[in-house]
């Protein structure tokens, strides 16, 4: 089973700074971020884990190593922080989620999701199963094969993998749909904010003074409409709601308020997106706000993610040419500054070349 590593650092301020923060603060806590950008994976802020706590090491990823095993990982961390977290059950946890196009952040937190949501409804099984077998024998401990009352990760990695191979869609929008109170309440949800919601429609990019290089950069930070993301996704640290749009491939649009977001309900929020980790304005306030309780970076090699958008646009009906013209002449610059600014991550997610 695998287990992702982090290297250790001093570990960053746990609280959002003040509105009455001054600007050297803030280049102050910039300053401290490039200066541990040294180290690759540096110290989680989920300081309250125990050390061992899904960690492998970097000469564990291999050719055998598959997503699915760090989409895992990466939910049972998030399961074991929610569980020990210093706030107890009110805590909240929002993690950001940046890596270059075509490195696989988008389906990196839809698996997370689903692996988080099995990693519950087990839980929750077996919490069930521990009541009634307290009520009425102390005989089935014997004949469960589930281990208790704890979550028996060997058997999840062997199990349902059809199931596993399924294109994973986004579940954001049915997250309301269970009617049942009492699952809910036992249950911690799980939801995604994707940055592509925040891409500026085609008629406003048609008004810019250059529309056909507006259009053409698509994708590029300036085609985003980075100040309402920002304030959107701070409001999100503070209050820990929010409405938000999602993003139609279909007809290339955002689609508005798509993406609920219920402090109540929702417990752990993963924001993904290119330029979480930009230092400059407005996407710097992201972290010096510190709207991230981790920052995790999707460490794929910007040529391995170029190839990958290329297949990407040829799938969708493009030739090669002109896939590779719109990849190397925007795309790859893309990658190289999301790259470029990867230090700021807490955490580095391996890239791993089997999906299963």
């Amino acid at each position: 089973m695998m287990m992702m590593m982090m290297m250790m650092t001093s570990p960053p301020p746990s609280s959002a700074l003040s509105s009455s923060s001054s600007s050297s603060l803030r280049r102050s806590n910039r300053s401290n971020r490039r200066r541990k950008s040294n180290n690759i994976g540096v110290e989680s802020k989920f300081h309250f884990l125990p050390p061992s706590s899904e960690s492998f090491g970097t000469n564990a990823i291999s050719d055998t190593t598959t997503f699915l095993d760090v989409a895992r990982a990466c939910a049972r961390r998030l399961r074991l922080a929610k569980e020990l977290h210093p706030s107890g059950k009110d805590a909240q946890i929002i993690v950001g989620i940046a890596g270059p196009p075509g490195g696989g952040k988008s389906t990196l937190a839809k698996q997370v999701c689903r692996q988080f949501r099995k990693l519950e409804r087990r839980k929750n099984a077996n919490n069930n199963n521990n009541y009634h077998d307290d009520v009425n024998t102390n005989t089935a401990s014997s004949t469960r094969g589930r281990g208790g009352g704890g979550v028996n990760e060997e058997v999840e990695e062997d199990e349902d993998e059809d199931e596993e191979n399924e294109n994973e869609q986004n579940n954001n929008n049915n997250n309301n749909n269970n009617n049942n109170d009492s699952a809910a309440y036992l249950t911690t949800d799980i939801a995604i904010v994707p940055m592509d919601g925040y891409h500026y429609y085609r008629s406003q990019l048609e008004k810019m003074e250059n529309p056909q290089h507006a259009l053409a950069k698509r994708g590029a930070p300036f085609t985003f409409d980075s100040e309402r993301f920002v304030n959107d996704i701070v409001n999100l640290r503070k209050t820990g709601s929010g409405s938000f749009p999602s993003f139609d491939h279909g007809t290339g649009d955002p689609v508005e308020n798509d993406i609920l977001v219920e402090y109540k309900r929702h417990k752990i929020i993963l924001v993904e997106g290119n330029y979480l980790f930009l230092p400059e304005q407005p996407w710097s306030r992201l972290l010096d706000e510190t709207c991230f309780d981790e920052a995790w970076y999707v460490n794929c090699p910007v040529d391995e993610a170029t190839k990958r958008v290329i297949d990407r646009h040829i799938r969708t009906g493009k030739t090669k040419e002109t896939a590779e013209l719109r990849v190397y002449s925007n795309d790859l610059v893309n990658a190289k500054l999301v790259d470029a600014n990867k230090r700021f991550a807490d955490v580095m997610i391996p890239n791993a070349k089997r999906f299963s």
